[in-house]
């Protein structure tokens, strides 16, 4: 018999993974039933084949790529973000700060549009996450006197909004562009442009980095529930490279594959009942 393998992932995530803890600590009883509900409704998808076979799997990212085309994206802009930002980041009371600011605009936002249904959370990236990157990103202005791309720093104050369908994903990002235009930095949309590269079904959610008039800048990301589901999942397993989550073996690695592609039949069957 096959393991139960998202009480296998769970329990792992709950023992090792601060981030885990956190976001369930952070979970009020409600929330937290409707997030677990989520988990089990993807696993109950990845056991059924012929749901996520991959000419399913094909159509659906057909059909979601064609639907979310509508948001348009963005090269990142270096010319909105102030010159010294790599060099102050590590600053918690600049972060602090600007996460404030960043959840004032946000709920401004929320407020206008009035949407139902939809979570809004962010908070501060851990400085350890960074692993040594500020002290090489200061060596390389100093030496070559240049600006460096900054892959792990313009989310150091970092936010999502999740949404319950795929109607909304599209919706809700059309009018952030409305209101941040001018602000937008850049704009991901890995819906029409998933990222690829690994086994692991191509993550899709829509990633802005929107900035102020002092060059400071924050990432939000638009995220459907199951696509959420899947990241506090995989995240760790994909993501972390010292060691500390490995798969169990090669069909836990597969059955994680299978939870994206639960996720990504799940989203196109929220279009197809809208």
């Amino acid at each position: 018999m096959s393991k139960d393998w998202l009480q296998v992932t769970m329990s792992s995530l709950a023992e090792k993974d601060d981030n885990w803890q956190r976001f369930l600590l952070s979970l009020d009883d409600d929330r937290k039933i409707n997030f677990i509900e989520t988990l089990t409704q993807l696993n109950t998808i990845t056991k059924k084949k012929e749901i996520i076979s991959h000419t399913a799997i094909a159509d659906a990212d057909v059909f979601l790529r064609k639907y979310m085309v509508h948001v348009q994206q963005r090269e990142l802009d270096l010319r909105s973000i102030a010159p010294d930002w790599n060099l102050h980041v590590s600053d918690p009371t600049a972060l602090e700060e600007l996460w404030k600011d960043a959840q004032l605009r946000m709920a401004a936002f929320l407020e206008k549009n009035k949407f139902a249904h939809l979570r809004f959370y962010g908070g501060l990236k851990e400085l350890s996450a960074l692993r040594g990157r500020l002290t090489e990103l200061e060596q390389i202005v100093k030496d070559n006197k240049t600006r460096p791309m900054m892959d792990d720093v313009w989310d150091m104050v970092r936010c999502r909004i999740i949404v319950e369908n795929s109607f909304d994903v599209r919706t809700v990002c059309q009018l952030i562009w409305e209101d941040f235009f001018e602000d937008i930095v850049r704009c991901r949309n890995y819906y029409y442009s998933p990222k690829i590269g690994r086994e692991i079904n191509p993550y899709r959610a829509i990633h802005y980095v929107i900035g102020d008039r002092r060059g400071r800048i924050f990432e939000l990301q638009v995220q459907h529930r199951f696509r959420e589901a899947v990241g506090m999942l995989d995240h760790p397993y994909i993501f972390k490279k010292d060691g500390s989550f490995e798969f169990c073996n090669r069909e836990h690695e597969l059955w994680m594959s299978a939870m994206g592609n639960a996720a990504t039949i799940l989203e196109f069957e929220d279009l197809k009942r809208a």
